[in-house]
């Protein structure tokens, strides 16, 4: 907690840290409210799934198809 008063420049009696960490629904519940005035988020996207990503249960692999340049398929039922 000394870390993080120091490099955002605050008093560290004005950061709660005396009990367990906050929910995420409650810290939006708290923005709502008015007693979180900034709420700074961060992530990334969900990675997207390729082309040659396996399928899941499939008795056949990715790389398997027809000929040159034909699109691989996951199921040998599938018709095209």
């Amino acid at each position: 907690m000394a870390e993080l008063t120091r490099l955002w420049n605050l008093d560290p009696l004005r950061v709660p840290h005396y009990g367990p960490p906050t929910h995420a629904m409650q810290m939006f519940r708290y923005v709502e409210e008015g007693s979180i005035r900034m709420l700074w988020a961060t992530g990334s996207p969900a990675p997207a799934p390729t082309a040659s990503a396996p399928v899941a249960g499939s008795a056949v692999p990715p790389t398997a198809g027809g000929g040159a340049g034909e699109e691989p398929h996951a199921y040998p039922e599938e018709s095209r």
